[in-house]
Formats: structure tokens, sequence, C-alpha cells
């Protein structure tokens, strides 16, 4: 006889049934909340409320698209205002469903769908409303839960000899979705040599400096925030001048806006595969003084933790003297090759549109969530991506080009970059899933028709090899010499439940050789009420 060691190992394999541009537009009406428009100077979208459901033949995707949208009004006499820009007034956004087709899922296997804005444009269709069209890339994965109970080793304890043969067996197990939520609140000084605030226009802010640790099922992940701000200057008088844009979370300024969540996640090690995503939502600033601001935001954490399975499997066993039935299984599996977070720093200048004015000041700037895709080579991985822009800015000749400018690179226009990563694991052929954050970034006026562009991206890079896999589901051993003392004709109806294995177990014999005495495959269903004949040897 021989003790068996096993080990039940579980692991996701996700797939990107659906990957399509959803198209979300309509008209936003803001009432008298707002003076009459005139022009749209620039916007941001951001989805929220996405929910998922899925159902026979499909799945529906339903969420919400909520715009900020920065104006130019006309002012009239009684106005306190005399710069005419101004955010206009959330509202509920627009609504968005639809339905995609998918393949039949198995009964272990759920859906869930990713949007994020790729493009979108604004303009003024009446005084006091605006015409939005957005473009979502939409992804929609189907995630099925792997399960399979694998041999690991086989240790004789008689004299019986047997060989294993094994195979390496990687795998990582999903440990489910978990999310945090703090805020952040700081008053913020106006930077050296900047005009003073008359009132702040709108905000944006991303995570930086990100990094997490895990110690004994804790898990403590922290950074610090980019803000920049697009505000109405003010002289020395208390009136109001043109708009600008003040920036903090680097270097000194770095300080205030420090945040942290922490988490318990149960079987957590140190083994555990971390990519959190991290939002910041509901930023609200407003004057502090003429020379600082309050600023609020929510950051919320978004992680599917994974921990990754390396072992041996038992693949095939064999002996001199003795007889043993192996039943096999062949499964599908992704290797787990490699898991690696790099960081890219990268810099582009940038032409402006053509049709723009030449750049003076940046007021304000925009940078949607980079894009990436990849290839292997043997030792490295070729990165391509894209990152989104969106520029406020007035023109060098304020004179001929009074007021603000949008300038844009998204959608297909989205600036492209490529890099090489180093990764010494990997082959050509295998599979790459990469995903990329923003990190850092600083846009800048190269001169009047250019822009420097810089960005540092942490880049994840993912390797897999998909292989089949013949493992052992279980096996024993049959004695010789059963034969003797067996009637040679038994005959066997089968039952439900029954299989080639259970019907050998029964009777001593092998699954091969009561499949070839039947006329039967052993890689085909077993027929029920068939009336088998057991074979007398199993030789």
């Amino acid at each position: 006889m021989a003790d068996t060691e096993r080990k039940v190992v579980r692991w996701e394999k996700r797939t990107v049934a659906v990957e399509e541009i959803v198209q979300v537009e309509g008209e936003l009406s803001f009432g008298s909340e707002i003076a009459p428009i005139e022009q749209v100077v620039a916007t941001n979208f951001y989805v929220k409320d996405l929910a998922v459901e899925a159902d026979e033949g499909g799945a529906r995707i339903r969420g919400r698209v909520l715009p900020e949208i920065l104006v130019k009004t006309l002012l009239d006499e009684e106005s306190p205002a005399t710069t005419p820009y101004s955010v206009a007034p959330m509202t509920e956004g627009l609504a968005f469903e639809r339905w995609f087709d998918l393949p039949a899922l198995p009964a272990n296997a759920h859906v869930t769908a990713k949007c994020t804005v790729y493009k979108s444009f604004a303009e003024r269709e009446l005084h006091h409303s605006v015409k939005v069209q957005v473009e979502l890339l939409t992804s929609v994965m189907i995630n099925e839960t792997q399960e399979r109970e694998v041999i690991t080793d086989v240790h004789p304890v008689t004299t019986t000899d047997i060989n294993v043969a094994r195979d390496v067996f990687r795998t990582e197990e999903n440990l489910g979705n978990y999310t945090a939520e703090t805020s952040i609140q700081a008053t913020l000084d106006l930077p050296y040599l900047k005009s003073p605030i008359a009132r702040v226009l709108w905000a944006q802010a991303f995570p930086s400096q990100v990094r997490w640790e895990v110690d004994n099922g804790h898990v403590r992940i922290e950074g610090a925030l980019v803000v920049n701000a697009t505000y109405v200057t003010s002289d020395d008088q208390g009136a109001e001048g043109l708009p600008d844009m003040a920036e903090w979370g680097r270097g000194s300024s770095a300080a205030p806006l420090h945040w942290q969540v922490d988490l318990d996640i149960p079987k957590t090690a140190s083994s555990v595969q971390l990519w959190p995503t991290i939002r910041c939502e509901d930023i609200h600033v407003e004057n502090n003084s003429n020379e600082s601001i309050r600023f609020q935001a929510a950051i919320k954490v978004e992680m599917n933790p994974t921990i990754r399975w390396e072992g041996d499997a038992v693949v095939d066993l064999a002996s001199v003297d003795t007889l043993l039935d192996l039943k096999k299984q062949t499964i599908r599996v992704d290797d787990v090759i490699a898991d690696q977070i790099s960081t890219v720093n990268l810099e582009k200048i940038l032409e402006m549109p053509v049709g723009k004015p030449d750049i003076g000041r940046i007021v304000g700037y925009r940078i949607s969530v980079p894009r990436v895709k990849g290839d292997c080579i043997p030792g490295k991985v070729l990165v391509e991506g894209n990152t989104g822009l969106q520029v406020i800015y007035a023109a060098s000749d304020e004179e001929r080009f009074p007021g603000l400018y949008t300038a844009s690179w998204e959608g297909s226009s989205s600036v492209e970059w490529g890099e090489t990563i180093e990764l010494a694991a990997v082959d050509e052929g295998m599979k790459v899933d990469l995903s990329g954050k923003l990190q850092d970034a600083i846009v800048e006026v190269a001169d009047g028709k250019k822009v420097r562009f810089v960005q540092e991206v942490n880049i994840r890079c993912h390797a897999v090899d998909p292989r089949d896999i013949t493992i052992i589901n279980d096996w024993a051993l049959v004695p010789q010499d059963i034969a003797e003392g067996r009637p040679s004709m038994i005959f066997y109806l089968t039952q439900p439940g029954d299989s080639y294995w259970t019907i050998a177990r029964r009777y001593q014999t092998t699954m091969e050789a009561l499949a070839r005495g039947n006329h039967l495959a052993l890689d085909e269903p077993l027929p029920m009420g068939k009336r088998l004949l057991i074979p007398k040897s199993v030789k």
C-alpha cells in the first residue's frame, strides 16, 4: 500500500468576453442655477453606480455618467463676478444601460464589468443646457472559479516499489473583493509666487506614491494625492482677474495630503498579490482665504487579492511488480509564470492640435487612466500604451485670443507610448495581462506650440503559460491474481452515478480492462443501463 498526499487547489479563470465602446449622450439642463452659458470650456466625466446583471444569454450593464463642466457665462450688471467662468452645478448625470450577448455561463461563473471614459464632447445647446456625448470603453469579463483535488505525492508503505512522476502546478486563488474608504481634509496654501484667489472653479486629484504592506492577515495601503485646482485670480483691490492653476502634492507640499486605509483579509500571507484600484471621488474645494483653499475628498480603495500556490502534482505512477489503475483528468490551466509591478517614466512633447491658439499658461488639466497591452518575447514584455490628456489654457496672445481654450489628446488621438520591461521568466507565446495606473504626472508648456507631458506609470505584468496538464485524481493497486476463483462470466448493469472508476474498484479490475472488454472508450461517457461484462483477467 501507499500513503497519498492530496490538496484542493482553487483558482479563477478570467476571460474578457466583450470589449466595446458604449455611446452615452443626452442633454443636461441647469435652469436658472447658472448664468446663461456662452461656451463650454472643459469637461470631466466619471462613471458611478456601475452594476452588472447576468441573465440567460448575456449580461446587462447599468450605470451613470456624472459630469463636471467648466463654462463661460454671459455676465449681467447685477452679477458679483467679473470673470465669466464658473462650474455648472452638479446634476444626476446621464443614466446608461447596455445588453451584451455572452456565451453560456458555467454554473460556477460570475460576470464583472469595467467602464472607463475613452472620449467626451460637450457643447452649449441652449443658454441653460449642454449637449453631451461620452464614449465609454466597456469590458465584460467572465470569471469562472475552478477547483480540483490533486495528488501531490505518493509514499509506499509496503515493499511495493512505485515510481512517481510529477509536474509543477502553479495557480492563484482569488480571495474575494474587498473595499475600504477614507476621507482627507486639508488646508492648502498657495504655492510661492501664485496670484491670490478670488474663487475656486474646480479641482482634480489623483493618488500618488501608493504603497502597501501585508502582515499576518492585515493589509495597509497608503499614499499621497496630487491636486491641481483651477481658480479665478484676484488683484490687490479684490477684483477678479484671469484664471490660473495651483498644484499641490509634490515635494514639501505632500505632507498634508497623506492618506491611509487598513483592511483585514482572511488567509492573507506574505505571498498575497495586491493590485489595488484607488479612486479620488466627491472632491470639494472652496476658498479659505485669498492665499489658501480648503480641500476635501473621499479615497476609495477596491482590490481582489490573490494567493499563489506552487507545488508538484502527480501526473503518472508506475510499478514493476504491481498493477496500478490510474484515474486521470486533463485540465487547462494558466500556469502563472510571473507577476511583477514595474514603474516606467515617460516623457512626450505634444504638438498643439491644429487650429488652436498658441499656449501661454496652463490653468488646468485632466489625465485618463493609461490603457496598456503587450506581447512576450524571450526575457521581455513589449508594452504599448496610450493615455488621454485634456489641457485648459490661456493663449500666449491674450489680447487676440482672450479667455480659456482646451486642447485634447483623447480617444484615437491619445498620447501613445511604448516601453520594454525586463521579465526573465517569460518567453514567446506566453500570455501577459497588463494594467497600468498613473503614479505621477507633470504637464507644462514647452513652448507656444508644444506641451511637455511627463507621466510615471505603474505597470503590472501578469504572465501565464496556458497549457494542458494531465493529473491523477485517484489510483488503486489491482491484484494480478484476482481472476482465480472468479466466474468466467460476470455481468453488471450500469446505474446512475456509476463510472468506470467505481465499477473497476468494486470488481478489483482496471478501467482500461473494463473498457476494452466491452468495446468502449474511456474518453466517452459511460452509458447508463448498459450490460457490462466484467473481465476475468486484467492483463
